[in-house]
């Protein structure tokens, strides 16, 4: 960590591939230094990326005005380089994931509130897992995110595959009930959808529910901007409310028994104000 962000200059982390991808990532990266360096100016670096994403493509900036048409045309490229890529925002930066394989399967996932049949695209050979990654020096990063369509699997997050309890309730039910949030309740913020998908990983945990706690515990945050550590605050304070004695001293049956509880409340809550009838 000191290495790279204690150093006068952008230290930067690239793997081997072509020349052209390499340089889409040197610039996405040189953007993450800068704005997890400067966060009061994020936006001017923001700018700055955009620029040089523009030079490097030839791109004039009325043929590609604003970040979407810019990310279109790098999408483009990497696409023709041989690689899938996300990019977009994960609050609350720029982001940049791109790998070479992607398999599809058709899932069915128990939730606490039903079957959900989904999509799970499962993607592996990574050249780029984003600024989280870079940020921690690869020490923590998604595992997975979902569309309407589909659940994408970062699969490099997942040791044990498939099989594993990280895949099933961390990434798979977790998304799983994204998916189904995002088609029953059109207007939810971010942290809201993250709220719901953290009670159902407590919900359905076993030998890894202590540690998902413990991680929930360990990482809260006051703006709703950021969306998985203040859901995690919320998390939190719901089970306190609960559970009126110190959380890590209280048998994770219980745990798991107040997050169905505070889940079912929460989804009581939509539930009414999509039913209220218009005035």
């Amino acid at each position: 960590m000191l290495d790279r962000f204690d150093a006068a200059n952008p230290a930067l982390a690239l793997p081997e591939s072509d020349t052209d991808t390499q340089a889409i990532v040197r610039l996405y990266q040189t953007y993450w230094w800068r704005a997890l360096d400067q966060p009061g100016q994020r936006a001017l670096h923001e700018a700055a990326l955009l620029a040089s994403l523009r030079t490097h493509l030839d791109l004039d900036e009325a043929d590609a005005p604003d970040a979407s048409a810019v990310e279109a045309a790098v999408k483009s490229r990497l696409g023709l380089n041989g690689y899938h890529a996300l990019l977009g925002r994960t609050p609350p930066l720029r982001e940049l994931m791109t790998w070479r394989q992607q398999d599809s399967r058709i899932l069915n996932v128990d939730l606490p509130g039903g079957s959900e049949t989904v999509r799970a695209e499962l993607l592996d050979n990574f050249l780029s897992l984003g600024w989280a990654h870079y940020a921690s020096c690869g020490k923590r990063y998604t595992g997975g995110w979902a569309t309407q369509d589909a659940l994408f699997a970062v699969m490099p997050a997942y040791d044990g595959g498939m099989q594993s309890e990280e895949f099933r309730v961390v990434f798979l039910s977790h998304e799983a009930q994204h998916f189904a949030d995002k088609r029953r309740y059109a207007a939810l913020e971010a942290w809201e959808l993250e709220y719901r998908a953290k009670l159902v990983e407590l919900a359905l945990a076993t030998e890894l529910g202590p540690k998902r706690l413990s991680s929930m515990l360990s990482t809260q945050g006051d703006d709703p901007k950021i969306p998985h550590p203040y859901a995690n605050r919320r998390v939190i304070e719901g089970l306190r409310r609960t559970l009126p004695q110190p959380l890590d001293a209280v048998p994770f049956e219980r745990i798991k028994l107040a997050a169905i509880g505070l889940l079912e409340q929460d989804t009581r809550k939509r539930q009414s104000h999509t039913q209220r009838p218009a005035p």
